[in-house]
């Protein structure tokens, strides 16, 4: 057997392995659910192989792995607008969408292979203007990455299934925008706590789940567990390829085992800093104060996952309470918020930046590009010339990235604005280079780019834009600051490694450049709340929270790519100074220490997970079988007889309880839901004040005639009455309700107030 056989064997004996450990971890109906979603996003990443290769060929692996995002991103977007356009949200359109988008995709490579009589990577890699073309696949490095795809996404469904619910903190709201979406065939969607609006919310990333759950016949209890396993695997193996990229032609003096070690340490080490570190916080905190403690004959501190999250404000205890969340905590807690499904596409983003900014350094070496700009300094723009203009401003990597701004745009408005400067600050470093001795130029060619970016940005998610109602009050400078050492304990040891190695850096790589950016960028996300704030309703004692949170999420983002990259550097180089060598293997200490975050968080979110019979599965909503079993029946009924999304009245409540949990499960709108939350998107207080009066006025009137003209103002179709209700309100006027409609379900104990009833109004 030669050296290739026994390499196949081997991957195809992991693979097995990795197949067995599902069947024997998650149970055969789990397995067989993650190996779909497995085989689809395969499936999907193929079909746009081609786009990928083309805006991503200077990537370790020619953009394969990015294409499976890329893929979702694409397909979902364009069936989001047909459907805005009056085609039906159904499976079959997502199918047929993905289907033709890869049919183009392949269609126009082989037209071009024919024309070009190359193989079919070089083609791809060569239309892509990225002269280092080569035409064997790198088929051992898609094999690696599949494999180490498939092994955290076990991995993470079955630490997922020790809790599985999407319950508590805000994963109501997440999965309620998902089941709104899931049940409904049009596109934009009623609200659910809003039933006269749609969602004035960044409900993008929850649309992307549910169309991956529809496109891959999903139901949605499943898909979203399904997804929240997906999402840090696929984050892990993007972070994973990047640093391998900017790894592979600047780790000097290593050759052979030594720097294929040091390209896969690196590329590991990156989707472990993204997806399972913590921060500073953990190690002081979490061990060294307690460690501390214990010396001193001291009763330990306890401690929790979240501390290191909410420490700012918080320790000591000010009116300036800041949240400082990052990945790791993110996956664990489980609520699929918008910045959390958005980092898909962020890691999407900085890879098209990397891949771009690569490409375009070996174009003008090549080309000759730089003096041809000296050359044309100071012309006027003839017919002729206007074509280099249109060639320098209108990049197809320019027009990709605009394009996936936009979605940010509808996914999260912050990681617009964040990656938007991001990509500025790039774009102007390849200008100032390509356009050396024609500075009129530059600023001419970059201020064109940014405006059709923000004018592309803008048009992509056209049906959203328009119809949203920004919660926006404009900036305000910071009135309060965080203390130097709190810093310092979050941010110390990334900001610390990547200042220090940019410092010594001495190297022209354009990685290298791409590393000073990145990570001076990295350094003003963190500064920048401590000058100048977003303003929003969270005024009096949270006024940084949601700007410090949203900005150092990012920055961390872009910290655990870059000090990863740093520290390989710094402890492989044989160059390297023997201090800065120290230094490195200190920091990748600590770096590794901070990971004890993610174990010891597992532990005290999700129990002992070395014990599979505590395995509760993937369905997001058996936790109301057994938590709300007074209303479980009730909830299923709705789910299986009720089509479309009519207006089903259940009492309102406080942002965070339990009050709308029959709205958030179906996906049927209600006429008022969490408070706060609603507040926040509408910003209009009289009229959620006024619904709120007018829901307790159907409750609890006795008056047929007043309670049946609420009943048509609201265009109510079901009254539901539960525990809650008969808890809020008191004394229910069910025989009003019999009156007026017809009663369609009732559950036991309705006569001791515990059981559930649902009229339909005739």
């Amino acid at each position: 057997m030669n050296a290739v056989n026994k390499k196949t064997a081997f991957y195809i004996l992991i693979f097995a392995m990795i197949m067995a450990a599902s069947f024997f971890l998650l149970g055969a109906e789990d397995a067989l659910l993650l190996w779909r979603w497995w085989g689809m996003c395969l499936f999907m990443g193929l079909g746009t192989l081609p786009i990928s290769g083309f805006l991503l060929a200077p990537l370790g692996d020619g953009g394969y792995f990015a294409s499976k995002i890329l893929s979702i991103a694409l397909c979902g977007v364009i069936t989001w607008l047909l459907c805005c356009a009056g085609m039906p949200f159904t499976g079959i359109i997502c199918g047929v969408v993905s289907l033709a988008v890869s049919a183009v995709c392949w269609g126009t490579v082989f037209v071009v292979k024919r024309r070009k009589k190359a193989p079919l990577f070089q083609t791809v890699r060569q239309e892509s203007g990225y002269r280092e073309a080569r035409s064997n696949l790198p088929l051992e490095l898609w094999v690696k990455e599949e494999l180490l795809f498939a092994l955290l996404f076990v991995l993470w469904l079955y630490l997922i299934g020790f809790r599985p619910a999407a319950y508590g903190t805000e994963k109501l709201m997440d999965y309620g925008f998902m089941a709104s979406m899931m049940r409904s065939d049009r596109l934009p969607v009623t609200d659910m706590w809003y039933s006269d609006g749609y969602i004035n919310y960044y409900y993008g990333g929850q649309y992307y789940v549910v169309f991956m759950a529809k496109l891959f016949s999903t139901r949605l209890e499943h898909a979203y567990n399904l997804f929240r396993a997906f999402l840090p695997a696929a984050v892990f193996v993007m972070g994973f390829t990047l640093v391998f990229t900017m790894l592979q032609r600047t780790v000097n003096g290593l050759k052979g085992a030594a720097k294929k070690a040091a390209l896969y340490g690196g590329g590991l080490l990156a989707g472990a800093a993204l997806t399972f570190a913590g921060n500073g916080h953990y190690i002081i905190f979490a061990k060294l104060v307690p460690m501390l403690q214990e010396l001193l004959g001291l009763e330990a501190e306890s401690y929790w996952f979240s501390d290191s999250t909410r420490y700012i404000g918080y320790v000591p205890e000010t009116q300036d309470k800041t949240i400082h969340e990052y990945p790791s905590y993110s996956f664990l807690l489980g609520d699929l918020h918008a910045h959390v499904i958005n980092l898909m596409l962020v890691l999407l983003f900085i890879s098209l930046l990397l891949a771009w900014y690569l490409k375009n350094d070996r174009i003008m070496k090549e080309n000759g590009e730089a003096r041809l700009s000296k050359k044309m300094a100071g012309t006027n723009i003839s017919r002729g010339k206007a074509f280099f203009w249109v060639r320098d401003i209108c990049q197809p990597e320019i027009i990709a990235l605009s394009l996936l701004a936009g979605i940010f745009r509808w996914t999260n408005f912050w990681d617009f604005a964040i990656y938007f400067g991001a990509a500025g600050l790039v774009i102007l470093a390849v200008n100032v280079r390509k356009y050396a001795g024609a500075p009129g130029r530059m600023f001419l060619v970059t201020a064109a780019q940014a405006v059709l970016a923000l004018a592309v940005s803008y048009a992509v998610v056209l049906p959203f834009t328009l119809g949203f109602d920004s919660m926006f009050e404009g900036f305000a400078m910071a009135k309060n600051h965080s203390r130097l050492y709190q810093l310092v304990i979050l941010w110390g040891i990334p900001a610390s490694t990547v200042l220090v190695y940019g410092f010594c850096v001495r190297k022209k790589a354009l990685e290298e450049r791409f590393f000073l950016i990145m990570s001076l960028y990295a350094v003003l996300l963190v500064i920048l709340p401590e000058v100048i704030y977003v303003r929003d309703i969270y005024e009096q004692g949270y006024a940084r929270a949601n700007t410090m949170f949203k900005f150092t999420y990012q920055a961390y983002v872009l910290f655990a790519l870059m000090m990863s990259y740093a520290l390989i550097q710094m402890v492989t180089c044989e160059r390297a100074r023997r201090g800065m060598r120290r230094f490195g293997w200190v920091m990748l200490a600590l770096l590794f220490w901070t990971m004890g975050y993610f174990p010891t968080s597992v532990k005290l979110w999700l129990g002992d997970v070395t014990n599979t019979q505590n395995y509760q599965g993937s369905d997001a909503t058996a936790f109301i079988e057994t938590d709300f079993p007074q209303d479980a029946e009730a909830i299923r009924w709705l789910m299986e007889h009720v089509e479309g999304s009519p207006v089903v009245l259940q009492a309102d409540g406080d942002s965070y309880s339990d009050a709308d949990l029959v709205s958030a499960v179906t996906g049927l709108p209600t006429v008022l839901g969490w408070y706060t939350h609603e507040w926040l998107w509408r910003n209009d207080t009289e009229d959620l004040n006024r619904r709120a009066a007018d829901i307790r006025g159907i409750y609890t009137s006795t008056d047929p005639e007043e309670v049946q003209r609420l009943i048509e103002k609201y265009q109510i179709s079901y009254i539901y009455v539960g525990s809650n209700e008969y808890e809020k309100y008191g004394a229910v006027s069910t025989e009003l309700f019999a009156q007026l409609g017809t009663l369609v379900f009732q559950g036991e104990g309705l006569e001791t107030g515990s059981g559930s009833s649902i009229y339909k109004m005739d």
